[in-house]
């Protein structure tokens, strides 16, 4: 079953992370078909107005975002995964299971070195940042 295109529209909702340094980079996670589905991240530098990325994840479901520096973002998803997304080689880098269910949050340390995730399992995990 498809979702009406005034749905899958509706699922199109961007939100703005900042980078590191003074970059801001845009994102927009695009769910279609069914609801979360597919999912594709879209990428701008509102700097230079130029799109940076836009990688396709296929069957992730992805619930939670932040972005780790100007070339990688953390991601969290439905089956309770955090993985780290390299937007240059467009490519998953490092990936561990997180949760029993969703992850709902993701947050980088001021540092970089850390950072924290909460799921729907009710729980909290801190991270030591992957190294590239």
């Amino acid at each position: 079953m498809s979702l009406p295109k005034v749905y899958e529209q509706l699922l199109q909702i961007p939100s703005v992370f900042k980078g590191s340094g003074n970059r801001w980079i845009f994102t927009t996670i695009i769910h279609t078909g069914e609801l979360f589905e597919k999912t594709a991240l879209g990428f701008w530098d509102l700097q230079t107005g130029a799109e940076k990325a836009r990688i396709d994840l296929k069957e992730r479901k992805i619930t939670a975002l932040a972005i780790l520096d100007d070339n990688t973002v953390l991601l969290g998803d439905a089956d309770g995964f955090v993985m780290a997304l390299d937007i240059v080689k467009k490519e998953i880098t490092w990936q561990k299971q997180a949760h029993r269910g969703p992850v709902t949050v993701l947050e980088v340390a001021p540092d970089r070195r850390r950072f924290a995730s909460g799921g729907a399992d009710t729980t909290t995990v801190l991270w030591e940042t992957p190294k590239k």
